[in-house]
Order: structure tokens, then C-alpha cells, then sequence
């Protein structure tokens, strides 16, 4: 019987909204849409700050250098958070979730995005723990992500149940033994739950 649930935040919990995001950096900055998206999805920077390597006073220095946008007062941190959108999991279906399981977080996340969905998320701001990639300094799919969870969580990898979305997550929790669903929904997460007899 699973005790733990490890769950990804973006995609499953929260919603993230990639368009929206680039629109609304793309109305803030003389860059062109798809340089700015090519920014994001290629910066080393933003893998240094979910790591923890750049600090969120450097991290909003060089981003918003680059993209020529204004960092003063909280107008960065509000155009950085505009990434999410509502999730995939209901607040119903959530508290069912909580009173069979611990309910821990396992997300590549940075400190202003965990800070913003702590105030604004009642799911993320609910969990039992969190184990986040800024904090320990590695991302999903790294294998260490996965080894620090089961040592954080102090259970064997036969009492963790992981739900992601990306399956290349899936795939490096499943070679250390931890049982995963491929998140898709709410439904498909129910059938899953029950198909393995577990409470829901």
C-alpha cells in the first residue's frame, strides 16, 4: 500500500500557460516573440536559478537585462508568475488525496515561482513537504532529485506513489523502483488510484 504521494506541481497541480507567459513579456520588451521564447526555453541562467546556482536578486538582474523589461517593485515578480494557470487536479479531489496520503511535492521550481504559488495556490500551499529543485540543487530527471525525496520522505521506494507529467520524470523514478503514473488528468489519476487498489 502507497503512504506518500510525490507530485509534480506545473501541469498537475497549477496550470502553466506558456503563450500567455511570452505574450506578456513580449508587450514588456523590445525583443521579438520568438527571441524571447527561444530565451526561455534555452537560457542557462533559468536552469541556474531552479538549481540554485543564481540567486532571485542576480536571476531578476540578468533576465531582465535581457529581455529589457523593468525589475523594479514587485512589476518582475508579477510578469514572472503570469506562467500559471489554474490545474488539472481539483480542490475537491485534493482533499480526498489528503486524507488517505502525505502529499509531497516534487517539482523543478525557483524561489519566486514556489513564493508566489505559496500565497496564490491553496493545493501548493497544502502539501505536507516539499522537495524542490533550487533547494536541493538538481533537477527532475536526475536521478538525485529522486534519492533526495526518498531520504526526505524516509520511506522505501515501495511506499512512494509519484505522479508527473513528463515521462522522461516517469521513466527516471521508475528505474529506481519508485511506482509512477504519467499524469493526465483528474479521471485517468482516479482510475489509475484505484486500478493499483489504492484509497481515493
Amino acid at each position: 500500500m502507497f503512504t506518500t504521494l510525490l507530485v509534480d506541481i506545473g501541469q498537475v497541480l497549477v496550470g502553466l500557460n506558456y503563450d500567455r507567459f511570452v505574450d506578456r513579456l513580449a508587450a514588456h520588451s523590445p525583443l521579438s516573440r520568438a527571441e524571447i521564447q527561444n530565451y526561455f526555453e534555452s537560457s542557462p541562467e533559468i536552469r541556474s536559478y531552479e538549481t540554485g546556482v543564481l540567486s532571485t536578486q542576480d536571476f531578476v538582474r540578468h533576465f531582465s537585462s535581457k529581455l529589457r523589461i523593468e525589475s523594479t517593485g514587485g512589476f518582475f515578480e508579477e510578469l514572472w508568475s503570469s506562467l500559471f494557470a489554474p490545474g488539472h487536479i481539483s480542490e475537491q479531489f485534493f482533499e480526498v488525496l489528503k486524507t488517505h496520503y502525505r502529499m509531497v511535492a516534487l517539482s523543478n521550481t525557483n524561489e519566486l515561482h514556489f513564493k508566489y504559488l505559496l500565497q496564490h495556490s491553496p493545493l501548493v500551499s497544502r502539501l505536507d513537504d516539499y522537495i524542490l529543485s533550487y533547494q536541493v540543487g538538481c533537477m527532475k530527471p536526475d536521478r538525485r532529485i529522486y534519492e533526495i525525496a526518498l531520504e526526505k520522505t524516509g520511506f522505501r521506494p515501495d511506499c512512494v506513489l509519484y505522479v508527473d507529467d513528463l515521462p522522461r520524470n516517469v521513466q527516471s523514478a521508475r528505474e529506481l523502483g519508485i511506482r509512477s503514473i504519467l499524469f493526465e488528468n483528474e479521471t485517468q489519476l482516479l482510475k489509475e488510484l484505484r486500478s493499483l487498489n489504492q484509497p481515493v
